[in-house]
């Protein structure tokens, strides 16, 4: 995925930038993000029903942390001067899989 949007840098950059003030812009690339929410969620709901994911997981809000929060990570990789992306991809798929996917059940804060 960091491939993906390293190649397509400036599109992104505009994206963010546009999507602050252009409401058809906005709409779009929420639809867009919305999308891999739905499935984040589909696949956390899966998990917890396999007994692999806590019981008290939130998969909705949990899916649009992944998203989104990765989104913002990704925009600000794009956008530095920094190239090397596998640090990166190693740190958000740890944060995912040991933060999200496979913490202790009792772990989430609230």
């Amino acid at each position: 995925m960091l491939r993906h949007y390293r190649e397509h840098a400036a599109l992104l950059s505009a994206i963010n930038e546009v999507a602050t003030y252009d409401l058809a812009v906005r709409e779009a690339w929420t639809a867009d993000q919305d999308r891999f929410i739905d499935n984040a969620v589909t696949v956390l709901k899966e998990e917890r029903r396999a007994g692999r994911t806590p019981e008290d997981i939130d998969p909705e809000l949990a899916a649009r942390i992944i998203v989104q929060g990765g989104s913002q990570v990704i925009a600000q990789q794009m956008s530095g001067s920094e190239r090397d992306n596998a640090p990166v991809a190693r740190e958000l798929a740890a944060g995912y899989w040991y933060g999200v996917y496979r913490r202790s059940s009792g772990a989430s804060a609230g």
